[in-house]
């Protein structure tokens, strides 16, 4: 049995024989001088227990204190609200019409297939519908209609298209910066047809 001798004090440690490790932890006590002895019966159970008890106080101190010790938090402003220019449109009219004069049509060998002029318009109307921030959903519909004249040249008399628009765009200062759009819809000459329809 091993001993210990201090200056004033002569401390003996008895551990059972024929106890496992584990064992001899719960049986344990230490003799101080010839008349006291201290037993050790505290369970590892409990002292694990015990440990996590005073881990779960700590946080829970903690959690309840920082509110306390970190003073006032920030209160959130609205932004300002936009000025009238900076406002985007959501109410969106176009019209457009371009007319070009008599032109010839060549190959590159310089033969001469013929002249003609065209003229093209466009009415569209939209509305933008604003989703968030700068980005937009806009809905429309739009009348394109393309004219041909002069000699026989292999162009049609004319084609046209009347079509939705769809559109999602993020907008800035009144302009699309980027976005997707489709405009499904009949694209034909004369009558429309099933095979008119396209979704570009």
């Amino acid at each position: 049995m091993p001993s210990r001798s201090g200056s004033n004090a002569k401390i003996k440690i008895y551990e059972p024989v024929g106890l496992t490790l584990a064992d001899s932890e719960e049986l344990r006590y230490t003799e101080l001088g010839s008349s006291m002895r201290i037993q050790d019966r505290q369970l590892p159970v409990v002292l694990k227990f015990m440990n996590r008890l005073h881990l779960a106080f700590t946080i829970l101190f903690f959690a309840l204190a920082s509110p306390l010790l970190a003073g006032s938090g920030t209160e959130l402003q609205p932004g300002p609200s936009p000025s009238d220019e900076e406002k985007n449109s959501t109410e969106l009219f176009a019209y457009e019409t371009v007319h070009t004069f008599d032109s010839n049509f060549k190959d590159d060998h310089r033969n001469h297939f013929g002249d003609g002029d065209s003229t093209y318009n466009d009415i569209s109307y939209s509305h933008r519908f604003l989703i968030t921030g700068n980005w937009y959903f806009r809905l429309g519909a739009e009348y394109e209609r393309f004219d041909f004249g002069g000699t026989n040249n292999g162009l049609p008399d004319h084609l046209q298209t009347i079509h939705a628009l769809v559109a999602y765009e993020y907008i800035f200062k009144d302009h699309a910066g980027a976005g997707i759009e489709i405009d499904p819809g009949p694209y034909f000459q004369n009558d429309i047809s099933g095979d008119s329809i396209d979704v570009p």
